[in-house]
């Protein structure tokens, strides 16, 4: 038999969409299309990340769970920008990061060494290569999406559902 094959595997908390429509309709506008386009987080995958990049084969994921039940939904508040200088619009996490740190140590089946997101927050943007315009294109539109009214985007959003799966 072929032993399995080792892969980086994500443990997410989805989020659900219906806290970002206001949000989502202004950036659309600010965007340039092609930034739009390529960056924009679709509906459906809004998540935290609670850990990346864990080596593990698809048995291992199947076995990861956590220590006890966990009550969902729970509302996090996304009140700010976070990572200003990257090429991406993201969203920090204020209350509920308690809940989500609970969340990160009470998952059982990871390997020793697996990392905890540090930094907990949600992408609106993410730069995916290759792209079809400059750092500076996106960086402008995410600009222009961070300034007026929404400079401080004050959401509260909802964790839905927890789940793991390969990265990409």
């Amino acid at each position: 038999a072929v032993p399995e094959v080792r892969q980086p595997y994500c443990v997410i908390a989805f989020v659900a969409d219906d806290a970002f429509a206001a949000l989502d309709a202004r950036a659309a506008e600010l965007c340039d299309r092609r930034v739009h386009e390529h960056c924009y987080q679709q509906r459906g995958t809004r998540h935290i990340t609670l850990y990346k990049k864990v080596m593990l084969t698809a048995i291992e994921a199947a076995q990861v769970h956590f220590e006890a039940p966990t009550a969902l939904p729970f509302d996090v508040h996304l009140p700010g920008y976070c990572f200003q200088q990257s090429a991406g619009l993201y969203l920090e996490v204020g209350e509920g990061s308690d809940r989500i740190r609970a969340l990160q140590s009470s998952l059982r089946g990871l390997p020793p060494g697996a990392q905890r997101e540090a930094h907990l927050h949600v992408s609106l943007y993410r730069m995916r290569p290759p792209h079809p315009f400059t750092r500076g294109v996106a960086m402008q539109s995410f600009g222009r999406v961070r300034s007026g009214p929404w400079a401080r985007p004050n959401i509260r959003g909802s964790v839905v559902r927890i789940g793991i799966k390969p990265e990409g």
